[in-house]
């Protein structure tokens, strides 16, 4: 994982699945950290690519935007999947 493509991931308005998502469910970066139990300057660290969600949190995280954790990893949205595919495709990105 890059830290500064995830924080492309998470912050760029433009192209950013993880900022859409969370827009588009109406929650602030307070809201989201509130739900991870994080504040809304870690949520804005990891938006700006300054650092990473910790491991604990990557499942509700990805849960909170509708993700898969395989997605969140790899920055990006996927095509479905069966579940070997995606647990080969976890196991290929650790």
């Amino acid at each position: 994982m890059n830290k500064e493509r995830l924080g492309d991931f998470i912050g760029s308005e433009r192209k950013n699945l993880i900022a859409q998502r969370r827009k588009a469910r109406g929650m602030s970066q307070g809201e989201l950290a509130s739900r991870l139990h994080v504040t809304d300057k870690a949520v804005s660290k990891w938006e700006r690519g300054l650092s990473y969600p910790d491991v604990t949190l990557l499942e509700p995280l990805a849960a909170a935007l509708d993700l898969t954790v395989e997605e969140l990893m790899a920055c990006r949205r996927q095509a479905a999947k069966g579940a070997e595919e995606t647990m080969q495709s976890l196991l290929d990105i650790s």
